[in-house]
């Protein structure tokens, strides 16, 4: 058994003077330094020092380890376990545990808590059910007390998931992608247009005041109509599809009016029969001057 406590303030081991067997077969001994210790049948030790500090050991059945519990006047504890693992409580409530894989947990007397991991993670927990994880590549995830989950990445990107199963994915350019409960996906761009994808397979490109500018058909996915690229986000590649530009709106909203803007080509026919209706009200808009 380890005497390193047993030594007095000027280096010297600690003399045993009283040595004394309980009826109870709990055996009590006392030093000359001022240190008592009793062992009970089951090998619990209780240390008590001068300075008014307690110490109590408890086997751990491995072996000659031990459980320590040290307990200061000022009502913190200390336990340490056989693994090196350390939990230090505080009179305020307040817990702090050192697991032996190197692990931090802080509890505090809100009943909060915060985990540090060796690789730098951190989980902090709040008693309304929030959650918030910091990952050492600079993603933070948030759980809100309703379940909302909001993950940003170290790129601006973020995406925010609801418990009915929506979706709302923010670009760092401003740009969002929408998930709807019913699978519908809406696509909001930075110029203000908008392109809301069916599950279906159609599709549509609303323009900043809501008209339509594109329809695909689910029926018909290689129309010329659509203009096709490939945007790369967290969560994988997005297909996003392009307008016509303005002056081949123009073109298409002045077909048959004498203006000589021009052979048509084949592709701007083709947008203007799909889309008679909806560039009748965008010429509309035009000649009121909105967008």
């Amino acid at each position: 058994m380890a005497t390193h406590d047993l030594y007095g303030a000027d280096g010297k081991q600690a003399k045993l003077v009283k040595r004394t067997l309980k009826p109870n077969q709990t055996t009590s001994l006392e030093y000359d330094n001022g240190t008592r210790r009793q062992i009970d049948q089951k090998g619990v030790e209780v240390r008590l020092f001068a300075d008014g500090k307690k110490e109590t050991r408890y086997p751990s059945g491995d072996g000659d380890k031990y459980i320590v519990i040290q307990s200061a006047k000022d009502g913190s504890k200390l336990q340490t376990n056989p693994d090196g693992s350390t939990i230090t409580s505080y009179p305020s409530g307040n817990k702090v545990q050192r697991m032996a894989n190197g692990i931090f947990i802080s509890q505090y007397s809100d009943q909060s808590s915060l985990q540090v991991d060796p690789d730098g993670r951190e989980i902090r927990k709040w008693p309304t059910g929030e959650l918030e994880v910091s990952q050492p590549d600079g993603t933070i995830i948030r759980v809100d007390s309703n379940g909302v989950k909001r993950t940003t990445y170290a790129n601006g990107v973020s995406i925010e998931s609801n418990k009915d199963g929506s979706k709302v994915q923010t670009n760092s350019d401003g740009s969002q992608i929408e998930l709807l409960p019913d699978q519908i996906k809406i696509v909001h761009n930075t110029d203000g247009t908008r392109l809301v994808c069916h599950p279906d397979g159609r599709k549509e490109k609303l323009s900043k005041a809501g008209f339509t500018l594109e329809i695909q058909s689910g029926d018909n996915p290689d129309s010329p109509s659509v203009i096709a690229e490939t945007r790369n986000e967290p969560t994988g590649s997005i297909e996003l599809l392009v307008s016509p530009s303005d002056e081949e709106i123009r073109r298409m909203i002045h077909k048959g009016q004498g203006q000589d803007l021009g052979s048509i080509t084949a592709d701007e026919a083709s947008y203007a029969d799909v889309l008679v209706a909806d560039l009748i009200d965008i010429k509309r808009v035009i000649a009121a001057g909105g967008p």
